[in-house]
């Protein structure tokens, strides 16, 4: 399987969505998927992924993206980052691969209605979220949580 990751972390942002899409990239690579990270905002991030995995620099206006998916062998989506795509990007998403399945980590945000699968934490305002429309599965609880191996044997 092939898994694109879309995600960000600087300065201005924090660090957390890097750092959950690392563990989670690790756990996948050692399950034999294909990992690509695919990150806008620091070229610090682009320097250290780039180690370790495929990393692509996306622009301003998300063409890589769609470039990307357009092609057709991306079988995973993962979005963890803010402010970033909007409801009609998910839905062009969902026309170019029908096939696809998208997982948002940790989104208040409205495009978390056009996901196949939603992580997150436990948290009560999860249900005080209008979910009209939401056909995939809500996952909310600490075992969803992703740390990376290190905290494991804590």
């Amino acid at each position: 399987m092939n898994i694109l990751i879309r995600t960000d972390g600087s300065v201005d942002i924090g660090n957390g969505h890097m750092i959950r899409m690392i563990a989670l990239a690790d756990e996948l690579i050692s399950r034999n998927f294909n990992i690509i990270f695919l990150i806008k905002k620091d070229y610090f991030w682009i320097k250290q992924l780039k180690k370790k995995y495929k990393v692509i620099k996306c622009d301003e206006n998300n063409l890589k993206l769609f470039q990307i998916l357009n092609k057709g062998d991306i079988t995973h989506f993962i979005y963890d980052t803010r402010n970033d795509l909007i409801k009609s990007d998910f839905l062009k998403i969902r026309k170019l691969n029908k096939n696809l399945k998208i997982v948002v980590n940790d989104s208040p945000e409205e495009i978390r209605k056009h996901c196949d699968i939603f992580l997150s934490p436990p948290i009560a305002q999860i249900k005080d979220w209008d979910w009209t429309g939401f056909n995939g599965k809500i996952y909310s609880d600490w075992e969803y949580v992703m740390l990376r191996k290190e905290f494991h044997q804590i």
